[in-house]
């Protein structure tokens, strides 16, 4: 794992918590953000499973495999490494946003905020060659502005399509302003 992968992951995990499920999170069971609902196939629900009542005892090991399948699964498909070059910070931000609301979300997002610098990109949810080309030329300060304008926006609209949400809403609210 890269430095700048292990900044965004320690970002991110303050977020993500331990174990939990929350009924009214519709994530349902998690460990360390990990959703069973999405993710079942995910390697460390059989040591939780095993032994959920040790699961304390089992953080040490399950660390190596929550940082691979995030790495995996978000890191990389944002090409994290590539706007981390760029932009750090811009980095970690998107990756926080892919873990929290999608790698498509998060691309697509980042791609509307390069359009509304100025920048002409397609909005097709991959970070590809053309997105880093683009994102190489914008004033990433107003790009990050606009990123946590969208989010906040997005995390509203949940609320609006479905009340039961609202009690996610100021923490949601602070995730998409940090940094």
């Amino acid at each position: 794992m890269t430095d700048s992968f292990l900044k965004a992951y320690r970002y991110t995990e303050k977020y993500e918590g331990g174990y939990a499920f929350d009924k009214l999170d519709k994530g349902g069971e998690t460990y360390k953000g990990i959703a069973r609902k999405h993710w079942k196939r995910w390697q460390g629900w059989k040591i939780i499973d095993n032994d959920s009542l040790l699961l304390q005892d089992k953080a040490k090991e399950l660390e190596p495999m929550v940082q691979r399948f995030y790495y995996d699964n978000f890191w990389t498909p944002i090409r994290g490494e590539m706007i981390s070059k760029i932009d750090e910070a811009l980095a970690i931000y998107i990756y926080d946003t892919a873990v929290n609301s999608g790698v498509d979300r998060a691309s697509k997002m980042l791609q509307k905020a390069l359009i509304l610098v100025g920048a002409y990109v397609g909005v097709d949810g991959i970070i590809g060659k053309d997105t880093l080309r683009v994102l190489r030329n914008v004033d990433t300060t107003q790009l990050l502005k606009n990123l946590k304008t969208d989010r906040e926006n997005f995390y509203e609209n949940i609320v609006k399509r479905d009340p039961s949400q609202t009690r996610f809403l100021n923490g949601w609210r602070r995730r998409a302003r940090g940094l």
